[in-house]
């Protein structure tokens, strides 16, 4: 059993196992292949249903999932179908008089025959019944499979049609109301999972069928006056098992096998009478707590019912029960995360993923510290002390269940699957990863509405006499202290506010016989949590003088033995200033005193940079770069062991590259040339080396230069900047002005400086996907959020609106967003290749006007734009201008070009530009101070602009030359992008759609199961393992997919067209490609 959690981290292939019917995608039933227990919060199953059945499905390939669903939440948990049903069970037991009544209102359904109670599962007809359903073959998610059947506890409860009505007098309509706010909520969530058919139909009559249960029930309950604790359970468990109705029939509607897996008679009676031995001593309320054994058994039952569903994916209610003395009491709202996490042990699961609506853990809560970063791993410890004292995390009980056995468990964002997560291993797995490091503490935290009670002792008696009192005093009121401080006459305790008066003066006036009582309340426990903290010196100082610089005053101190927690209660008004002051010190700077192995304080550690560049990626100079360099390395130096005489850098948009020969265009290097050395200029042999124009240029340039060893403006040279303004006007047809222009290293450059202004983090950007990985590396370095949106393959990577603005609705109600901020559009496409439509572009200016989001055009590719009658190229700021008013005036607009790419691909350079439009004139000037720290842009690049935007015009000297050489690697590079689009689709698996511009390919691979497999065990992608292979066999350097993005379940390379033999490289390819599918078949 995998103990390190990679394993499950990521979806690994879009090559599922299929079920008995070959058009479902269902589970392995491989023993070898692991599974994954994936639990799914209430709001998660309630708003993000879409995003639920895609993540099993991309985990299908290489893993067998198990689903765990909580009841559905929407907007609030207090309109959650939990609360609801505890309220409608305080309704049925409401005196008459209280009651709201409805004359007329239909008495509710009761089923002639009860059977095991109204939790008892519906027996719906199978699926297969029904002709017209396209997925015929595989039987109901609702019904149970196998032998399975016989453990769900079914007894022949009828369907509603058998059902009968009472009499038709006047009834009180309290929980009827509330039963039928869940059964719209729940059909109106159905319907919008399914679309018409049977499979809606069948389960529109289960979830009727449910909620008439729960009424007959609530009905008889309110005729008897009561509800014990068992049959409160009862009803609690509907909420759990008509979210998973919803789950298992919008999965089967998605094509994969599911089946619902109803844990109601789970504890049985044979269970409960052999485990009471295992009732430890009385808990809260004086319910006897089970022991560990009856949990053991419970995992080992589930672990048998679940393998029992074979390929169909489990989805299971949360609900497990009723148990000896009722869950709640025993378990409390919890009770889903521990049913998942027994699950997880029952299976031998390689992790439990716990999927919510954020990344994961947080060094702060990062709606209230803009600063707070993901905590990429965690121990048990530390999460057990963050959900004590306010983070949502996990139950420490449910962590132990799971920890104990070796599984990991991590926790997801469900609208960001492909994000890492937050991992909590086994402390004895995460000791060697950390051990010696300079580790901060791991985050801050605050549980508000606290009182604090303090006691002095009355009279002169022994301490532990007073506190047993105390504490005893405590113990009968049923009271949970969260921190404490002592002397030997003197306790203040820190409590959770009661919210009930009369209880807390029952509890003052008993402990008044003790002592003296002052109370105060409005406070919070500011708690600062770390593993690390037990080693460090001055921790403890750290913090308290930083809350003393902010004029925090502290009420109490306390420290855990466990030496990971120091807690302080401070005033509730303080608490978020004091978050951020307490972030910004203890955990954004290495703690003074933390030392490395050798006893010295180091200035520089991994744990002690800055931690935002620990998450940057960036995939074209990532692994398979540096492999390709090494191999470059040791052909040089002669190694001839290698199967390939030469690496072929297909990785990266470099056309001058040593081995691709591009060859630079002859005027812009005498330009170059000249600028360089002015006193070529002059020798006499000038005019014969030279062509006249190429000297007029140079001699202008080095007017307005000087010399290119000097400075420009940090704006670049005004000069260019005006002959850059008119290539505008001339391209767009509308004015341009130089002063909204600034030269820049490169586009890269001008992205990082437009980016470094505009967001603050946990500002989210919306970028394509795929994308170049240029946006995500400079978000995470800014702690920003990329906010995706997918690009449609199957029509040749075009823009799909509708993505777009679903991604904008999900990114509004992220929490962890501070705003979302701009969108990113790469035009010609990068990794794609394709070309906007310019009724797409209206789309994108129109939505960003609409959703005050600042448009960020990346056009470096605009002169690579292979069929300009067919599809050419349109620049945002003419579609902008173009725009009716207020957009035309109202959209803020930033475009990036460069001469890396077109036909120049002087790369090395380094020379761009950026021209901003409808910026604030504030914001403009900010912009000029951003540019102004690196000083201005390498000269060379901004001659390369220059030359960029100013070609020889027909007639002069140069031009025939210029001309002839632009239209040959412009027309080789079409070529070889038709050649290798077409010789790529002959592959087996490969499709690749053709490009229309740029100067890459970006084809998807469907990779046999086997190749899956050994990309797992050696922890890699697919799509990078394939890579590392082609690159290990044919020196051909490619980059996998996966760096730039792309569908969950869906595996793709990216490979440029600009090897002058595509022919000997496809033939590579070809012969690697059919190798590796052999090899894996």
């Amino acid at each position: 059993m995998p103990a390190s959690g990679s394993s499950a981290s990521t979806p690994r292939t879009a090559t599922p196992t299929y079920g008995a019917d070959e058009r479902l995608k269902a589970n392995s039933t491989d023993e070898r292949v692991p599974y994954v227990v994936q639990k799914y919060g209430g709001t998660s199953v309630g708003k993000s249903l879409d995003s639920i059945t895609g993540i099993v499905e991309s985990y299908l390939a290489s893993h067998r999932v198990v689903v765990v669903c909580s009841a559905r939440s929407t907007e609030t948990k207090a309109l959650g179908t939990t609360n609801l049903l505890l309220q409608a069970s305080r309704e049925a037991l409401q005196p008459a008089s209280a009651r709201p009544t409805a004359s007329g209102y239909q008495t509710p359904l009761y089923p002639k025959r009860v059977g095991s109670g109204y939790f008892s599962q519906s027996m719906m007809s199978s699926l297969s019944s029904l002709k017209d359903d396209g997925r015929s073959a595989s039987p109901s998610p609702f019904q149970p499979s196998g032998s399975a059947r016989a453990n769900t506890g079914d007894s022949g409860t009828d369907t509603p049609s058998e059902w009968t009505n009472g009499s038709n007098e006047t009834f009180e309509a309290g929980f009827n109301a509330t039963v039928d706010t869940i059964r719209r909520g729940h059909l109106a969530a159905a319907r919008n999972a399914l679309n018409r058919g049977p499979l809606r139909d069948e389960l529109e009559a289960e979830i009727e069928h449910d909620c008439e249960a729960l009424r007959a029930f609530l009905n008889a309950a309110n005729i008897i006056d009561e509800i014990s604790p068992r049959s409160q359970d009862s009803i609690i468990g509907t909420g759990e098992r008509l979210a998973c109705k919803i789950v298992a029939a919008a999965l089967r509607d998605r094509g994969i096998d599911s089946e619902l897996v109803v844990l109601d008679n789970i504890v049985d009676q044979s269970m409960t009478s052999a485990l009471d031995a295992t009732l430890t001593s009385s808990g809260d309320q004086g319910v006897s707590q089970l022991g560990q054994a009856f949990y053991d058994e419970l995992s080992r039952r589930l672990g048998i019912r679940l393998r029992e569903c074979g390929h169909r994916v489990p989805v299971v209610t949360g609900f497990f029960g009723p148990v000896p003395g009722s869950l709640l009491a025993q378990i409390g709202r919890g009770y889903t995360d521990l049913c998942a996490a027994l699950c997880a042990v029952g299976v031998q699961a390689g992790e439990l993923q716990v999927w919510k609506e954020v990344d994961g853990i947080f060094s702060a809560d990062p709606r209230k510290v803009h600063g707070a970063r993901l905590v990429p791993s965690i121990t048990p410890d530390e999460a057990a002390e963050l959900t004590y004292y306010g983070s949502e995390v996990i139950h420490p009980f449910t962590m132990e269940q799971v920890i104990r056995a070796k599984i990991p468990i991590r926790i997801k964002n469900v609208e960001n699957p492909k994000g890492s997560g937050t991992i909590i291993l086994p402390e004895s797995d995460l000791t060697a990863s950390v051990d010696g490091l300079d580790r901060l503490p791991t985050a801050v935290t605050i549980k508000d509405q606290i009182l604090v009670l303090n006691i002095h002792s009355n009279r002169k008696t022994i301490s532990h006499g007073f506190l047993a009192r105390i504490f005893g005093t405590l113990d009968r009121a049923g009271v949970v202290v969260d921190l404490i401080s002592t002397s030997e006459v003197h306790v203040s305790m820190a409590l959770q506010d009661f919210g009930n008066a009369r209880r807390l003066e029952r509890l003052v006036k008993d402990l008044e016989k003790i002592g003296e009582i002052t109370i105060s309340r409005d406070m919070a426990i500011l708690s600062l949590v770390g593993r690390n903290m037990r080693n460090a010196i001055g921790s403890a100082s750290l913090m308290f003088s930083a809350l003393a610089r902010a004029q925090v005053n502290l009420e109490m101190i306390s420290q855990g033995a466990s030496e990971i927690n120091i807690s302080c209660v401070i005033e509730n008004k303080d608490a978020r200033k004091a978050l951020n002051v307490i972030h910004d010190s203890c955990l954004s700077h290495r703690p003074v005193g933390v030392r490395s192995g050798d006893g010295r304080v180091k200035a520089l550690t991994r744990a002690s940079v800055n931690p935002a560049v620990l998450n940057v990626e960036y995939a074209v100079r990532g692994e398979l770069s540096m492999k390709a360099e090494d191999l470059s390395h040791r052909l040089q130096g002669g190694d001839k062991s290698l199967p390939f005489d030469k690496v072929l850098y297909a990785n990266i948009g470099n056309p001058q590259e040593r081995e691709l020969k591009q060859q630079p265009l002859t005027y812009w290097r005498q330009v170059a040339a000249l600028v360089e050395y002015p006193e070529l200029m002059a020798h006499p042999m000038a005019a014969q080396l030279f062509p006249a124009d190429a000297i007029a240029k140079a001699g202008q340039l080095v007017q307005e230069f000087g010399s290119v060893g000097a400075y420009t403006t940090s704006k670049g040279s005004l000069p260019i900047r005006k002959r850059v303004a008119q290539f505008i006007e001339k391209r767009d047809g509308f004015p341009a002005d130089a002063e909204q222009i600034i030269l820049t290293g490169g586009a890269t450059p001008g992205v990082a400086m437009i980016m470094d202004l505009a967001l603050c983090p946990g500002d989210g950007v919306l970028i394509p996907i795929p994308q170049y990985p240029l946006y995500t590396a400079t978000l995470s370095h800014l702690q920003a959020m990329p906010v995706p949106y997918h690009l449609d393959e199957k029509r040749g990577w075009a823009l799909d609106l509708a993505s777009l603005k679903k991604a904008i609705a999900r990114a509004r109600t992220n929490p962890s967003l501070r705003q979302l901020k701009a969108l990113v559009v790469i035009n010609p496409g990068n990794p794609t290749g394709s070309c906007l439509s310019e009724g797409d572009m209206r789309e994108i200016v129109q939505l960003c006007y609409d959703e005050s989001l600042l448009l960020l055009a990346d056009e470096v590719y605009q002169n690579n734009v292979y069929d300009p009658e067919r599809r050419p190229f349109v620049s945002f700021k003419k579609v902008v201008r173009s725009m009716p008013e207020p957009v035309a005036n109202g959209v803020e607009l930033v475009s990036f070009h460069s001469i890396s790419k077109g036909v120049s691909g002087e790369c090395g350079r380094r020379g761009g530009y950026i021209e901003c439009v409808n910026l604030d004139p504030e914001v403009d000037a900010l912009l000029v101070k951003m540019a102004s720290i690196t000083i201005c842009a390498p000269v060379q690049g901004q001659i390369g602009v220059d030359l960029l935007v100013s070609a020889p015009p027909p007639g002069a000297p140069s031009h025939k030359t210029f001309a002839k050489e632009s239209a040959a690697i412009h027309e080789g590079m079409k070529a070889r992008s038709k050649l290798m689009a077409a010789r790529l689709n002959s592959l087996e698996g490969v499709e690749c759609q053709p490009a229309e511009g740029a100067m890459y390919l970006f084809p998807s691979l469907q990779l046999p199961p086997k190749a899956v497999e050994a990309a797992h065990k050696a922890n890699k992608e697919a799509d990078t393992f394939y890579a590392l292979a082609l690159l290990d066999a044919t020196g051909i350097c490619a980059v996998a997919g996966s760096g730039f993005g792309q569908e969950d379940g869906t595996y793709h390379l990216r490979v440029t067209t600009l090897c002058p033999d595509a022919e000997e490289m496809m033939s590579r390819i070809e012969g690697f490609h059919k190798e590796f599918m052999a090899e894996y078949a």
